[in-house]
């Protein structure tokens, strides 16, 4: 595969080489950011309607997708960003994800999160709602989760 190819990124008629996709820090470019300006800024472009997915403005219909989403995993006392991480590990296809770290306590964070206890039943759910499609390999069903891990 040539990392200078351009793909079409989403629906939209932006394209980007491959060695191009991915994203942008919210902060520490320059300076330090801290958790809670980040997410305070996160949330208030939500409540601005100034969220984005694949690189365009989210639709109404992601957002509450995304909220839902939320909703399961504070019943079931799961961080969201556990569920995050994890989903997309059950996959046979995917060996590995790269999720971004600026220091090591997030490094350590997300280390963390990736053997955080996620029940069977929240996946179920996830599904029963229709918030994952039904043919998606879950974390549970595929006994991904290494025994080395917390």
């Amino acid at each position: 595969m040539n990392p200078l190819s351009r793909v079409q990124v989403g629906k939209s008629r932006l394209h980007i080489t491959r060695l191009g996709l991915g994203g942008a820090a919210l902060g520490g470019l320059y300076r330090d950011l801290s958790e809670d300006t980040a997410n305070g800024t996160v949330r208030r472009a939500l409540e601005l309607g100034r969220a984005t997915f694949n690189y365009l403005p989210a639709s109404t219909e992601t957002l509450e997708k995304v909220r839902r989403i939320e909703d399961i995993c504070r019943d079931y006392s799961v961080p969201l960003k556990a569920a995050a991480l994890q989903f997309p590990l059950a996959h046979p296809a995917v060996a590995s994800i790269i999720p971004g770290a600026r220091t090591g306590a997030e490094v350590e964070e997300n280390f963390r999160l990736v053997g955080h206890p996620i029940p069977a039943e929240s996946w179920t759910d996830l599904r029963r709602q229709k918030l994952r499609p039904e043919e998606a390999p879950v974390p549970i069903e595929t006994n991904t989760r290494d025994p080395r891990l917390p």
